[in-house]
């Protein structure tokens, strides 16, 4: 997405600035890219030549980038915040980090670049999950029984 800048102590640094002033290590910052905003097909393919997903927001209440991983079965990370944490079932389809916390997520990560079984695991079930809950022929269905249980309501007080 677009670079609205990294808060630190009051100041304000754009992600590749906080990167040359932050990281120290070269082979580090060698491995950083901040691609800004990318359309769907640029995503896709990065999710196939990804290890591991982060969404590591602040706050969200329904991350279309958290589904949208979840879904093509990318191993994801996400902290958790808001509805992500409704998303995610934290050890069956993604790790849930504490928001905020460098630590916490890093360490989630490491637990899934350890264990690549565990990695399948959690994509499939991801895969799973995501055609129960969040497929749109699901949604509509939610969507229609929804509205005929308010006109019921609606019949029944008339």
């Amino acid at each position: 997405g677009p670079d609205r800048g990294i808060h630190l102590n009051g100041k304000v640094f754009m992600f590749n600035d906080y990167v040359k002033q932050f990281i120290s290590e070269e082979h580090i910052k060698q491995r950083i890219q901040f691609l800004g905003l990318c359309n769907s097909e640029v995503i896709a393919e990065l999710r196939k030549n990804s290890l591991v997903t982060i969404i590591c927001s602040r706050y969200e209440v329904f991350s279309i980038s958290l589904t949208e991983a979840l879904s093509a079965g990318c191993p994801t990370v996400s902290t958790a915040v808001g509805g992500m944490k409704e998303i995610v079932k934290h050890n069956f389809n993604g790790f849930l980090a504490e928001p905020e916390s460098p630590k916490s997520i890093a360490k989630n990560v490491l637990a899934l670049m350890e264990n690549p079984e565990k990695m399948q695991i959690l994509s499939n079930n991801a895969i799973e999950d995501c055609k129960k809950r969040f497929y749109p022929n699901v949604v509509a269905a939610q969507t229609v029984e929804y509205y005929q249980s308010v006109l019921a309501r609606t019949h029944a007080n008339v």
